[in-house]
């Protein structure tokens, strides 16, 4: 407002910021022009803005806009002073939308913070991840409660699990990278709500930690609906590859795969599922990926059964439009 008002009307800088000697009006840091601001706002990822913000804060789209450059500047400051990490997204077909990605990361982090100004949690070590800790992880899978006792373990081992609705034109369903104070965090959209998809995209996100975060300053952002191929990124190929060996162990998988497309029947499925002491979700999504049929063991994937378990994954929408 006070950019337009010294454009349009020719009002001194130093009378409008109530600041004598004042020449220039700030830079504009972040252009709300450049964000889905319409949908950050109906969404909630706009800090104050939800229902039952204090009196005072924008209760509707019209008021939020005429805020819209603070209320970004709100959103990002999470993100610290430095440039925003650097982004990696799977090769995919769809063009990701870098800003959505970019609010989605700070409120990401924002809810991490606010987590962690309630919880203490231990620090993080990377010992902690091994293969066995993480098969063992995976097999938490065949239970009802499976993706609320990863969330837990995770927060045992010192890295925040975020669970938040991905914004239009991100194609995201998951996303690792480093805190600016220093902890592994592993944010999820359950785009899908699906227990093979759930496990598969923790799985990959928990290999970015493990091999590919450090000092870095790399964000890792995943579309797992995007074809693997042959010449994708490298880092992208061994978390694919890393995922799917904590979850079937290779040996196995290239034992069974063969006979378990042929078949295609669940019997096969479940039997695999019981030996591993994982989902049966986890076998079916395998087998449906590598055959590049989603028409078979539909029933085993799990669908619905997420979500149910992490409603904060939608935030508190304004009260009103």
């Amino acid at each position: 407002m006070i950019r337009k008002l010294h454009a349009g009307l020719g009002i001194p800088v130093e009378v409008l910021l109530q600041e004598p000697g004042a020449e220039d009006v700030p830079d504009l840091v972040y252009d709300p022009r450049d964000y889905p601001f319409t949908e950050l706002f109906n969404k909630g990822f706009l800090p104050g803005v939800p229902a039952g913000a204090p009196a005072g804060t924008p209760a509707t789209l019209k008021e939020a806009k005429q805020r819209a450059e603070q209320l970004l500047r709100d959103l990002l400051a999470v993100l610290g002073q430095a440039p925003p990490q650097p982004v990696l997204c799977r090769r995919s077909a769809r063009q990701p939308d870098l800003y959505a990605l970019q609010a989605w990361q700070a409120r990401v982090l924002g809810l991490a913070r606010e987590w962690e100004e309630k919880y203490t949690l231990p620090d993080y070590n990377p010992d902690y991840l091994t293969e066995d800790a993480l098969r063992a992880l995976a097999q938490q899978s065949r239970f009802s409660a499976g993706p609320e006792n990863a969330r837990e373990q995770l927060h045992q081992w010192g890295i925040h699990l975020v669970v938040l609705e991905h914004l239009d034109h991100t194609y995201l369903d998951g996303a690792a990278f480093i805190a600016p104070w220093g902890r592994p965090v592993v944010g999820l959209t359950l785009r899908h709500d699906r227990l093979d998809n759930f496990w598969f995209t923790l799985m990959h996100e928990l290999a970015h930690v493990k091999l590919h975060l450090g000092d870095n300053g790399l964000a890792f952002f995943d579309d797992t609906d995007s074809p693997r191929s042959a010449d994708e990124a490298p880092r992208e190929a061994e978390a694919n590859a890393f995922a799917q060996r904590i979850l079937i162990p290779s040996e196995v998988w290239e034992q069974e795969k063969a006979r378990l497309l042929d078949a295609i029947d669940e019997a096969g499925v479940l039997s695999l599922a019981d030996r591993l002491q994982v989902s049966p979700a986890i076998v079916a999504g395998q087998l449906r990926y590598a055959g590049n049929n989603t028409r078979i063991h539909g029933s085993l994937v799990g669908r619905n059964l997420v979500r149910e378990k992490f409603p904060e994954y939608k935030l508190t929408p304004p009260a009103t439009e």
